[in-house]
């Protein structure tokens, strides 16, 4: 018994209210651990549905393109062309070099944006990488399963990350923001998108283990979980999603070098924020000696005006 526990006896009047106190929670401890069974019990349940593997139509999104059916703040997704100038994509430095003010231009046309950050990318390669990493590590592997980068709390961690100087959840460059003339008001009144940019950089088109990224407005805040990486406090909330068969799934077959997929994972105007899921998947009958994929992810975070919510 704790020292604690012990002065609370204590400090009643009798031994008969000592007595009472000792019966009530030895009676109340089968409950206790029927309650704590119900909550394994349950646990078990939802990782088995979160886990279960499902078999969807994955539609074709350049027929949606195509029809003007795309597009970020309608779908969550759009596909454009879009030449790179990297030559090397394994040169990490020469993508942040070349690449970073490349994506940074062409999303701040795309959104409107009065500025916009890269601060991080992410190269996959299908040849790389096992199930232990593809769920729980930074994977160089494709990650088959339905999640999306962001949760509704991620506009305030970048502000908190702001003004802290960096670090923790939030969004990298600071000191690149601070010299662009970003202030925590800036941050304040300004709305927030996050956009992932994402592209196949192997000379062949793309034929293995190509994204597939989900209607926004079939996404229901019902089977959407929230799971913090790393279990920490500091680390990155992200969203995982249960299977609804009322999801809409599209994907671009044979990208090329010159497309790039622009995915909305964050808006702090959308109320209620439902994000743009995403998975890497595979197709049924894929040659054996298809080329593996090799893609190269960005993510661009962009201040907008406030008003500007109105006009997407």
């Amino acid at each position: 018994m704790s020292s604690e526990r012990r002065a609370a006896l204590e400090a009643l009047e009798s031994p008969r209210e000592r007595f009472g106190m000792l019966l009530k929670e030895m009676q109340a401890r089968p409950e206790l651990m029927a309650g704590l069974e119900k909550q394994l019990e349950q646990r078990d349940r939802f990782a088995e549905r979160f886990t279960q593997k499902e078999t969807m139509v994955v539609r074709d999104g350049r027929a949606l393109g195509a029809a003007g059916g795309d597009g970020l703040f309608t779908t969550g997704f759009t596909l454009l062309r879009h030449e790179a100038s990297v030559r090397d994509w394994n040169d990490g430095e020469e993508v942040r070099e070349i690449y970073y003010p490349e994506i940074c231009e062409l999303v701040k046309t795309q959104t409107g944006a009065t500025h916009a950050f890269c601060a991080n990318h992410l190269r996959r390669n299908s040849d790389l990488g096992d199930v232990v990493s593809k769920l729980f590590g930074v994977a160089t592997a494709p990650i088959q399963s339905v999640h999306n980068d962001f949760t509704a709390v991620y506009g305030e961690e970048v502000l908190r990350s702001f003004e802290s100087g960096g670090g923790g959840a939030g969004f990298g460059n600071v000191e690149e923001m601070k010299a662009a003339g970003v202030t925590p008001e800036l941050m304040r009144s300004s709305r927030l998108l996050m956009v992932n940019t994402w592209r196949s950089v192997s000379p062949e088109p793309l034929a293995r283990n190509p994204l597939a990224v989900c209607d926004v407005r079939t996404v229901g805040l019902e089977e959407l979980v929230a799971n913090r990486l790393g279990g920490n406090a500091d680390s990155l909330e992200v969203y995982g999603s249960m299977f609804n068969p009322d999801h809409e799934w599209y994907s671009y077959a044979g990208m090329n070098q010159d497309e790039v997929l622009l995915i909305k994972t964050f808006d702090s105007e959308m109320q209620p924020f439902v994000p743009t899921l995403h998975t890497s998947f595979e197709i049924p009958d894929t040659a054996e000696d298809a080329p593996a994929r090799r893609s190269c992810e960005a993510r661009v975070l962009c201040l907008l005006p406030k008003e500007s919510a109105a006009k997407l």
